[in-house]
């Protein structure tokens, strides 16, 4: 007999304020990978989620602490405006941002590589490619 779970999801969109998906409770014994309506979440968001359960007497537990994840850009119109860093094949792309007025927080760099790429921020290597 398969164990059975009860647990309660909820998605918030960070910016703006909106909350995306809150599952109502679900029994199942399913409580791993479960998917979510992707029509609901815009590309190139970020959300927050927790999720609570309820233990064997039937009592819910306290929301978890808030974990976060992004969306990708997923159609052509998504990518309007973007620029290539570099052209031609082979070639070492290499870009220089500065920012004197701003304090960068947070970043994002899509690679379109299939693993055949170095990527180095502020000089330390990010990832183990090639």
């Amino acid at each position: 007999m398969c164990a059975r779970y009860r647990y309660e999801v909820a998605v918030t969109q960070v910016s703006p304020i909106v909350k995306v998906w809150p599952s109502a409770p679900i029994t199942s014994n399913v409580s791993q990978n479960v998917p979510i309506s992707t029509d609901a979440l815009p590309a190139d968001a970020t959300f927050q989620w927790c999720v609570r359960y309820w233990d064997a007497q039937g009592a819910p537990s306290p929301w978890s602490v808030n974990a976060t994840f992004s969306t990708g850009l997923s159609t052509q119109a998504d990518w309007a405006g973007a620029k290539w860093v570099g052209t031609g094949s082979m070639a070492q792309l290499r870009k220089e941002f500065a920012n004197a007025k701003k304090t960068i927080v947070q970043a994002f760099v899509y690679i379109v590589g299939l693993g055949y790429y170095k990527l180095h921020v502020n000089g330390m290597k990010i990832s183990n490619h090639v």
